[in-house]
């Protein structure tokens, strides 16, 4: 089995099916085992360096308010993978933090699946991260969207709304460029291109404003394309420890600015 797929597979919720039966995974996991376990172990040796690095740069205290409360991170792999700065989060804010996100997820997923995801979690705070798989194109000749741009933001439209009607503070990050060069050689099915991931962040910050929720943009991380090679991995959509720690520390200032002690 290729690693970097068992990697996936097996360390975070996917909503793909991928057509085998459980047994085929359970032996293919147990040939990569090792590899496995020696990189969740790297993993969380880089989870707690990237925190360690913000608690000794930031003034923690500015985050009192979250002590004794539920911070839930809604998204799709981004944010679900065992490097993402959800993970560097957990040892950072003085909550807890519970990774709701969901390989493979669209908008439409998680509007689905939102009344649930709440109830049986209870938040204080659902941050929203969602439309990396709606805004790819389905073909490699980049003629049809995987979700329109209409249907995106009913959808996203929605899922505030039901978050902010039971009186959860909601939060709504950008989506995540891609290597869109790396994307559409390496991938065999999707594509993106810079413009239309800028056209869905649009509808991101515009749904936030409507709605009058705070919009996490940490895009200015990417800017220079020059350093694309250490923030993606080669599929050129999934982020690198760099970019994800890099992440983490813009959302921990992000907090304390917008509800720092409120």
């Amino acid at each position: 089995m290729n690693n970097c797929f068992a990697l996936r597979f097996n360390l975070q919720k996917s909503g793909y099916d991928f057509g085998e039966k459980p047994q085929v995974f359970a032996e293919m996991f147990e040939q990569d085992k090792a590899f496995i376990e020696e990189t969740l172990q790297q993993y969380e040796e880089i989870n707690t360096k990237s925190a360690e690095k913000i608690i000794a740069e930031y003034d923690i205290r500015r985050l009192d308010f979250l002590k004794d409360k539920k911070l839930m991170l809604l998204g799709d792999s981004n944010l679900s993978e065992r490097i993402s700065y959800g993970k560097i989060l957990e040892k950072v804010l003085p909550c807890s933090v519970v990774d709701g996100a969901v390989s493979g997820w669209r908008s439409v997923q998680l509007l689905s699946e939102i009344d649930r995801m709440l109830l049986n979690n209870n938040p204080d705070i659902a941050v929203i991260q969602i439309g990396t798989n709606d805004s790819f194109f389905c073909d490699k000749e980049a003629k049809t969207l995987c979700v329109s741009k209409e249907e995106y933001q009913r959808n996203l439209e929605s899922i505030i709304e039901k978050v902010k009607n039971k009186g959860i503070k909601v939060i709504v990050n950008a989506i995540s460029p891609a290597y869109c060069e790396i994307l559409k050689k390496n991938h065999a099915f999707w594509t993106q291109t810079y413009e239309n991931n800028e056209n869905f962040n649009i509808i991101a910050k515009y749904c936030a404003e409507k709605a009058g929720v705070p919009f996490f943009d940490f895009r200015d991380i990417f800017k220079d394309k020059e350093n694309y090679g250490e923030l993606f991995y080669s599929d050129g959509v999934h982020l690198t420890s760099v970019s994800q720690a890099l992440i983490a520390d813009k959302f921990v200032r992000f907090l304390g600015e917008n509800y720092g002690n409120n």
